[in-house]
């Protein structure tokens, strides 16, 4: 009796552990958003982002961004989220924007577009708390349902054009879409999408300093 006793309870404990290692995984509370993929209208996009892209293969959502610019050779700093298996990751990614081979005693260096670098976690296993608060402030701000012509609809002219501007980027990644929204440099819209837009590329770059450190 007391064997029979001693194997129900690791049994129960057993049980136990199953249901809430599989409620982690499943992560009920966050609903992932549907996402309209346009990687295959924005011809720079699939280029420059082939890192972002391998990187996301295993991942069953990526949310990354970026500012890109032209002298830059579309160098890649991406800062992500990412979800795999129930657990939420932050990464940063810096791209080298040259690389070259040596000749002699002389190095011939030309702009990579597509920049060498590697993903560096920074924090593994991010608070459900703090990605509902992400998520719960894209929602109310409409951010998943934005588009690149919603965005960068021009309501003025502007006179001051900048040679090297940067253009801020979203990359959103699911397990079969992807979406790039990104701002175009030396354009002005005073509209309430280019509005959320700013506001969520600001939000997540300060929610990201206070969580993912």
């Amino acid at each position: 009796m007391g064997n029979q006793n001693i194997k129900t309870i690791v049994a129960s404990f057993f049980l136990i552990f199953i249901i809430s290692c599989s409620s982690r995984k499943i992560n009920p509370s966050i609903i992932l958003p549907e996402i309209e993929s346009n990687y295959d209208s924005i011809d720079f996009v699939g280029d420059t982002n082939k890192r972002l892209i391998e990187f996301s293969k295993n991942k069953d959502f990526v949310i990354a961004y970026s500012n890109v610019g032209f002298w830059g050779g579309y160098n890649k700093k991406y800062e992500l989220i990412s979800l795999k298996n129930g657990i939420w990751s932050c990464y940063k990614y810096n791209g080298d924007i040259r690389y070259g081979k040596k000749i002699l005693f002389f190095t011939i260096w030309k702009r990579d577009r597509i920049a060498n670098g590697k993903f560096e976690l920074l924090k593994k296993d991010i608070s459900n708390e703090a990605i509902k608060l992400l998520f719960n402030y894209a929602d109310a701000n409409s951010f998943w349902s934005l588009n690149q012509d919603s965005i960068n609809f021009v309501t003025h002219v502007n006179k001051e054009q900048i040679a090297d501007a940067e253009t801020k980027v979203f990359d959103i990644i699911s397990k079969n879409k992807k979406k790039s929204l990104a701002v175009g440099p030396n354009t002005i819209s005073e509209t309430t999408h280019r509005k959320k837009f700013d506001e969520m590329f600001r939000y997540f770059h300060n929610w990201k300093l206070e969580y993912c450190h």
